[in-house]
């Protein structure tokens, strides 16, 4: 499957060409370069030099909210459309950044192939204008004045106010039946784009109507697409981690935001800054998109360096965050933690939560998360293990199936000894593949193993977590047992 990317930059020649690196020859970039930015010939000739870079335009002036940013990526995709050479188009500019191997990234195109990654809402929607149609009813000259200076925001803002002073409106487009709006950051099918470019070719109307209406890319390809055809094949996503706090552009990412990215299962971020996010894309690039093949002891310890091989459950977590007060847990162990990200959530909630792994890098990995100092700790489950103070809950996911059945009783008296209360399990059932699985059992096994210690299968908390559960494995695995 072949790729292309819509690109629109506007500074940071190097982030651009970094970027342009992470990805291979099934990727071919069409970029349009703000007119206002200054590039030299030498900078262009490099450009145009990589074989990577179908092509590259430096045609309109870009400002904040103006109108000239849908036109540039109209004409970009004119261009992608004529070469007719790709399965899907993303949009994106030179401070986005993939959060996922290439691999994984190519896996999941092939295996959505057909499907619309666009965020959308409805307008008017509260999110935008209070639930105004605001954006639509007075002319936005932003095109010709730069909102991102003083006098550019004070000279839009005045001639806004004089169009509600004299009672002014303009009509709200009539075009559709519907209007929709969202993120213009999106992916999206060949067929869908062409369906674009043709539409604006036989209707040229809408397009026209959004002439000085503020941030019409925010607006034109939602509603010209949500009432096609193609509506029905729109998921209401569009595979980007963006932080918005209140104000009108997003959050430049940093490494604080190392819990939200590596737990994100978005396969781009934006924004992103050389200087800003130097220490974040660092620890992207090693621990997110660098390959490598994991050694795995015959104790079941994955030795990792990156976070390779694993995977979160946003949904699980959440079920985790609306079960455990009821259950009255304070004190929490996490027995595998992996990179410690459970551990992490758990934390910021105020449980009192300790995190265990085999890997012997799960230290320096784990401290990433932590502003405090704090980190995982390194053990051996296939060692007696006890703590200081029974904790009132340990959990442990993805931990049993690797363990070789001669070491699973002590796993298992592990798991026991350290709690007062409560576990949390998931163990592979036979027909469970997964890498380095050397000892799965049915949950009927599991239960039975931990009965005749002195646990019992709570079945409503369990079905609960299942239901909560995002990865179809936990939905066949997840246990939670309680104490007799």
């Amino acid at each position: 499957m072949k790729h292309a990317i819509l690109l629109l930059w506007h500074k940071d020649m190097e982030q651009l060409r970094n970027l342009i690196k992470l990805f291979d020859e099934d990727f071919k970039f069409y970029i349009h370069i703000d007119k206002k930015s200054i590039v030299s010939e030498e900078e262009i000739r490099l450009l145009e030099n990589n074989h990577q870079i179908a092509s590259i335009y430096q045609k309109y002036r870009i400002n904040w909210g103006g109108f000239n940013i849908l036109k540039a990526e109209l004409f970009l995709l004119q261009r992608i459309i004529k070469d007719g050479s790709c399965s899907y188009i993303h949009f994106m500019s030179g401070q986005d950044y993939p959060i996922k191997n290439l691999k994984t990234i190519k896996s999941f195109f092939e295996k959505h192939k057909g499907t619309e990654f666009i965020e959308y809402m409805s307008l008017p929607t509260k999110k935008w204008e209070q639930g105004t149609y605001d954006r639509f009813t007075y002319y936005r000259l932003n095109d010709k004045f730069d909102y991102n200076t003083q006098k550019g925001h004070k000279t839009i803002e005045r001639l806004i106010e004089l169009q509600k002073q004299i009672g002014y409106k303009r009509r709200i487009p009539d075009q559709f039946k519907h209007l929709y709006g969202g993120s213009n950051w999106m992916s999206v099918t060949y067929e869908c784009a062409k369906y674009v470019i043709e539409n604006k070719r036989k209707h040229q109307c809408f397009y026209n109507r959004l002439k000085y209406t503020f941030a019409a890319d925010e607006v034109y390809f939602h509603t010209v697409i949500l009432n096609s055809t193609f509506a029905d094949k729109v998921e209401n996503n569009n595979l980007r981690y963006i932080l918005w706090d209140g104000n009108r552009s997003p959050r430049v990412l940093n490494e604080t935001h190392w819990w939200n990215i590596i737990t994100s299962n978005r396969l781009f971020a934006r924004k992103l800054d050389n200087k800003t996010s130097a220490k974040l894309i660092k620890n992207i690039n090693r621990y997110l998109l660098a390959d490598e093949d994991i050694a795995i002891t015959p104790q079941g310890c994955w030795q990792s360096e990156t976070l390779k091989g694993h995977c979160y459950d946003e949904g699980l977590a959440t079920g985790l965050l609306r079960l455990l007060p009821l259950m009255g847990v304070c004190s929490i162990a996490d027995f595998g933690c992996g990179p410690g990200w459970y551990v992490a959530l758990l934390q910021k909630q105020g449980y009192d939560v300790e995190g265990y792994d085999g890997n012997p890098n799960v230290e320096k990995m784990s401290s990433l998360l932590f502003s405090d100092g704090f980190h995982c700790q390194h053990a051996n489950f296939t060692e007696e293990l006890e703590a200081e103070e029974p904790f009132h809950l340990v959990m442990s996911l993805e931990v049993g199936e690797h363990i070789a059945a001669q070491w699973e009783d002590v796993f298992i008296n592990n798991l026991i000894r350290n709690t007062r209360k409560y576990i949390i399990l998931s163990w592979a059932t036979e027909e469970q593949y997964g890498d380095g699985h050397v000892n799965c059992h049915s949950n009927s096994y599991i239960i039975d193993k931990l009965h005749r210690q002195g646990f019992i299968l709570n079945h409503s908390a369990s079905m609960y977590l299942r239901e909560q559960a995002s990865r179809w494995w936990f939905k066949n695995t997840i246990m939670v047992f309680d104490r007799i």
